[in-house]
């Protein structure tokens, strides 16, 4: 009788601690609501695309360009899974900033070429 109840409280002890660890693994990941890419726009500071879309998942890097602008590139994952979905969609998008302005924003596989291109945009 003592070694089931004994049984039972580590049964739920661990039943417990699997059901914590599945939640602070869901929430370990830092995902963007789809919606809150509607509120950018080009010319927004970096504090403003944080302050709208919260800190970035990865900061992807910095680089001058061939015309001496400062460009720097934020990543954020975005779950674009809808209400009704049975599986998770999730996307990552960057944010190229020139200057500390908001000049680009898309999904990696739209910046093949960005490295070479970028600096022919003309900013002003």
């Amino acid at each position: 009788m003592f070694l089931e109840v004994l049984f039972v409280k580590k049964s739920i002890g661990l039943l417990f601690s699997f059901l914590i660890m599945i939640f602070l693994c869901g929430c370990a990941r830092q995902t963007v609501k789809s919606k809150k890419l509607l509120c950018l726009s080009l010319g927004m500071t970096k504090e403003q695309v944080i302050g709208v879309m919260g800190k970035p998942a990865i900061f992807r890097g910095s680089i001058i360009n061939k015309l001496g602008q400062k460009i720097e590139v934020f990543e954020y994952i975005v779950d674009r899974t809808g209400f009704w979905d049975l599986i998770e969609t999730l996307e990552k998008y960057w944010l190229y900033f020139c200057e500390n302005k908001l000049v680009q924003w898309g999904e990696p596989c739209d910046w093949e070429k960005a490295s070479d291109t970028i600096s022919e945009i003309r900013f002003r």
